[in-house]
């Protein structure tokens, strides 16, 4: 085998993919298991499917804040594999893949193979097996929500086949981009709103061959109409159910600056000070990027193959270089701060590199990104948020700004590699840290995780063992404010159409009174009273300073995660 052989493999993108596919395989060995949450989001993504794949209809018998592709496909995957927490992260594992296959073609469309590998690596370290909290949900193996994971998935693939389609002059890959907007508006609506606002704009600024409301039928218009009708139709057969819900008042909760968390996670909480970060961030982005520059320059100024100690003068430069680099990283510009100027970023992009398809990208990055506009960052919904932003970012360093500064050497390109390379290492090892304390398995017949080795999962732990051993198999069970992956684990059916109690879930009075008319005519067996924080929502507890308008004659468990009592 020479050199040809493995050049050949390689500008085919071969090695990359067996590179990505090792690396793949890692990570999904060292993170087995390791995934979710006994009380906060997961058990929603487990409980839900395995009620619709007893028959339940989605909207009608059974709330869901999102749209229903992702609850429909994971009950397929429970009536495929069995209701089981591990079909589930089999369809986790499937949707990273695709994902990180998507993300290196799109990269691939602006850098070379090299890079677009480093973006998918990249994609695969910080965020499909990212965990930089206590929750082990911000993933894409077992996330807090499928449906943020899979409309990823869907508006990668959209945009990919997008991009295909004036290049190959196809009618097909634009029936196939529009297909996979169908499936976004399906999964997640207003990321698919993002992405048809994005390729409308897209193919507004274009000058195609042919009209373009040929280009937005089956595009945007067919799409947009076929995911109208199957949202009209989950309404119709909801009987009225849907419109009476908190929908609202969620999706009201998620995105306004009066809910602490939005604001917090929006940086709307401290716009000023978040504004003022991010602007820094790119000045100091601004500097490391001019003494990379001045390195690199520098460097190929002295390539002179023929003189071995100018040779050795280049790599000691490249060197120097390097080192301060990492010394910058460590005390000046901190790696919690690297996407911070995303959205700066992505302007810079849409207006100077001169390339409709990476400024439609970045465009839909940007969007994508409002939720998070002040406070960019991998964690939390950053996880799924940056990947459209991730290709941008990277293309930005690697191409742009060679382009830019017109310098197309590759110590330029190197420098920026080592500069991403640090960024990465530091979250890896958080990432790690988090990873390697979830040491506490929790069993039952519907599979096991484990979890962070502390007294509250402890408790929680043992709470799921005392409902398996001393309840009956047909009990019902409530688990305020939330926590249906105790419901999940013990295997006893909540029986209502609400199946979170957070504050922003009974804002509205009609609810409460619907939630405990249900307790009531169903007579619930058991409720649990976890002390779930909810300092994100600004309430202290449950039944302290809100949800105080009824009580319930019931059999209480009342549980903390510091100890489990029962009265």
């Amino acid at each position: 085998m020479n050199r040809a052989f493995w050049l050949r493999h390689y500008q085919r993108g071969r090695l990359s993919f067996l590179f990505l596919a090792i690396t793949f395989l890692g990570l999904v060995k060292f993170t087995w298991l390791k995934y979710g949450d006994l009380v906060i989001d997961t058990g929603r993504e487990l409980y839900v499917p395995a009620k619709l794949a007893g028959g339940a209809l989605l909207y009608k018998d059974i709330f869901y804040l999102y749209g229903p592709f992702s609850p429909y496909f994971n009950a397929f995957l429970y009536k495929i594999f069995g209701v089981h927490i591990n079909s589930l992260i089999i369809g986790g594992i499937i949707t990273a893949g695709l994902t990180t296959l998507v993300i290196y073609k799109i990269s691939r469309q602006f850098l070379a193979v090299s890079f677009a590998t480093m973006t998918a690596f990249t994609f695969l370290m910080l965020l499909a097996f990212g965990n930089y909290t206590s929750l082990g949900n911000y993933n894409f193996i077992l996330p807090y929500s499928y449906p943020a994971t899979h409309a990823t998935l869907f508006a990668l693939a959209s945009i990919y086949f997008f991009f295909r389609a004036p290049r190959d002059r196809q009618l097909k890959h634009l029936i196939v981009a529009g297909a996979f907007l169908c499936l976004c508006l399906l999964t997640r609506a207003e990321i698919g709103i993002m992405l048809g606002l994005s390729l409308t704009c897209a193919i507004s600024l274009n000058k195609p061959s042919r009209p373009r409301i040929l280009w937005l039928t089956p595009c945007v218009i067919l799409p947009l109409a076929a995911a109208t009708a199957v949202y009209a139709a989950f309404a119709m057969a909801s009987a009225g159910r849907l419109g009476d819900s908190n929908l609202w008042d969620l999706l009201k909760s998620n995105t306004s600056a009066s809910s602490p968390f939005a604001a917090w996670l929006a940086g709307m909480n401290a716009p000023q000070a978040n504004l003022r970060l991010m602007l820094e961030t790119t000045f100091f982005y601004s500097l490391l990027v001019l003494w990379i520059s001045s390195g690199a320059w520098l460097a190929d100024k002295l390539e002179i193959p023929s003189l071995r100690s100018v040779r050795v003068c280049r790599y000691a430069v490249i060197v120097l270089i390097a080192g301060g680099i990492f010394y910058y990283l460590e005390h000046v510009l901190g790696f919690a701060d690297q996407y911070r100027p995303l959205p700066v970023i992505c302007l810079l992009t849409i207006f100077l590199g001169k390339d409709l398809r990476l400024a439609t990208l970045s465009f839909f990055a940007l969007l994508l990104g409002s939720r998070m506009i002040l406070n960019m960052h991998p964690w939390h919904y950053g996880f799924f948020i940056l990947a459209p932003g991730l290709i941008v970012y990277h293309a930005f360093f690697f191409r742009i700004i060679p382009d830019v500064i017109k310098n197309q050497k590759p110590a330029l390109r190197g420098l920026f590699l080592v500069m991403l390379g640090i960024f990465l290492t530091h979250y890896m090892l958080v990432s790690r840290s988090f990873y390697a304390g979830r040491l506490l398995p929790v069993a039952s017949a519907t599979g096991t995780l484990h979890m962070l080795d502390t007294a509250g999962e402890r408790a929680c732990a043992q709470l799921i063992t005392f409902l398996k051993e001393h309840t009956a198999d047909k009990a019902t069970l409530v688990v305020l404010p939330e926590g249906l992956t105790i419901n999940f684990l013990a295997g006893r059916d909540n029986p209502l159409y609400y199946y979170s109690y957070l504050p922003q879930d009974l804002a509205r009075d009609s609810v409460n009174d619907a939630i405990v008319r249900e307790l009531e005519e169903r007579n619930v067996d058991y409720i649990v009273l976890l002390n779930r924080p909810l300092e994100e929502y600004g309430k202290h507890a449950f039944g302290q300073d809100y949800a105080q308008k009824h009580s319930c004659p019931v059999k209480l468990f009342r549980g903390t995660r510091t100890d489990v009592r029962v009265i």
